[in-house]
């Protein structure tokens, strides 16, 4: 197989899962579908201060053992599932307009409303385009800008990252959005689910 010069990855493998840790804060991610190529030239970001290490190790077939999700798959029920290896489900959403996104954030308790922005353990926290269609969860470093994922904050400083599943923005208006996820970030971290909440101002 052919090999970057001076290293053990091979050309067109894709790494299946791997730790981000910064000094601050770590982060676990299940990447089904990131080319070693894309993989080394992040190695490159220093200036983040990032150590990444790969847990699982690599694969030679970009969609072995990836799951591809519709909107069949989500469930029409609140969001619930598994969240750090213990059962959660969204008692309260907090969404909030950007310029081009949705910054959400999903919490297993009564929140005060727009005034909750995150800051706590044991919530969900993705963003995703604010515009009705489907979002196919995926982490592609070659084009950042157009990664969608859902965050699992499972303890404080500790992210689990899934980079499998689908986010719906299924009905938009300028006061109210319905989203429906599935999310698979494995190591006891799943979601399925719909909800309709409030649109806060930026």
């Amino acid at each position: 197989m052919d090999k970057f010069p001076g290293t053990n990855f091979v050309r067109g493998a894709v790494v299946r899962r791997m730790a981000v840790s910064t000094e601050g804060w770590s982060v676990m991610i299940r990447a089904e579908r990131v080319h070693a190529g894309a993989f080394l030239g992040l190695l490159g970001l220093r200036g983040l201060g990032a150590t990444l290490l790969v847990a699982v190790g690599l694969s030679a077939c970009a969609a072995d053992g990836a799951t591809i999700y519709s909107m069949g798959d989500i469930a029409d029920r609140a969001p619930s599932g598994m969240l750090g290896g213990a059962t959660w489900s969204m008692q309260a959403a907090v969404v909030t307009v950007g310029d081009e996104e949705l910054r959400v954030s999903l919490f297993p308790i009564e929140v005060d409303g727009c005034e909750s922005r995150g800051g706590r353990p044991k919530l969900l926290r993705f963003d995703v385009p604010r515009m009705e269609g489907e979002y196919p969860l995926d982490l592609d470093f070659s084009a950042l800008a157009e990664r969608q994922t859902i965050t699992f904050v499972t303890a404080p400083g500790r992210n689990v990252v899934a980079t499998e599943g689908l986010i719906v923005v299924e009905a938009l208006d300028d006061e109210t959005v319905t989203l429906g996820l599935v999310a698979d970030a494995g190591d006891g971290n799943y979601m399925n689910g719909r909800l309709t909440a409030t649109l806060c101002d930026h």
